[in-house]
């Protein structure tokens, strides 16, 4: 199990999955089942997840980090109010962990629940410094129409991770609301050198571009 848990968190969960299904079924079935039901949501598989992790906490495994997964597959395939039950409680019982809060307003969000501002406030309490919050309210932000205060936290997030291409990439899309397009296609082109392969931020960058004009042409003096 602690070999799959290394390959998961190597980014490699083919391979993770590959020594879980190898195991025999009485081999620490309770920590495999965990293990098993992280991978299946790295992959994309929420319901193969929520079985695993079920029976996880069924065998006994409830440490928070099991109970967050399987909040976040309750959510994503199976009872949504269970999940999101699960994740208000982890912050109680855990008041200095970010994660449950951070999870809970993306689950927010996601359903257009007008309190996943809050909540994504609440992880910032916690974490000032957690890109995926700072980007989440923005985006939230944005969304209401206040581009100012969107790029204020979009200005610290680009602060606290300067190679993060999403953060530049949004702060140009703020300026762009309110205006600022030479401001927003040096962002889009930070973003861009960051994210060479992303033709979305390289087109956004070129409409920024005609947006701006030309730059203000030099007259030499006349003689």
């Amino acid at each position: 199990v602690a070999a799959a848990l290394t390959r998961l968190r190597g980014g490699d969960a083919p391979a993770a999955l590959a020594l879980l299904q190898a195991m025999p079924d009485d081999a620490a079935p309770a920590p495999r089942h965990a293990v098993l039901g992280m991978v299946h949501l790295a992959a994309g598989r929420p319901a193969a997840a929520l079985a695993a992790l079920r029976a996880a906490v069924a065998l006994g495994e409830t440490s928070p980090a099991t109970v967050l997964n399987l909040a976040l597959a309750e959510d994503q395939a199976g009872d949504a109010a269970r999940g999101r039950a699960l994740m208000v409680e982890l912050k109680r019982l855990l008041p200095g962990w970010d994660e449950p809060a951070l999870r809970l307003a993306e689950a927010l969000r996601r359903v257009g629940d007008p309190a996943a501002p809050a909540e994504y406030e609440a992880v910032l309490e916690i974490n000032p410094k957690r890109i995926e919050a700072l980007l989440g309210l923005a985006a939230l932000l944005m969304q209401r129409r206040e581009p100012a205060r969107a790029q204020m936290l979009l200005l610290r997030a680009c602060g606290i991770a300067p190679d993060h291409a999403p953060a530049w990439d949004a702060l140009a899309l703020a300026l762009l609301l309110t205006g600022e397009a030479h401001e927003a296609e040096s962002a889009f082109s930070q973003a861009q050198r960051l994210a060479p392969g992303d033709d979305a931020i390289a087109f956004r960058r070129v409409e920024a571009g005609v947006a701006a004009g030309p730059p203000a042409a030099a007259h030499a003096p006349q003689e």
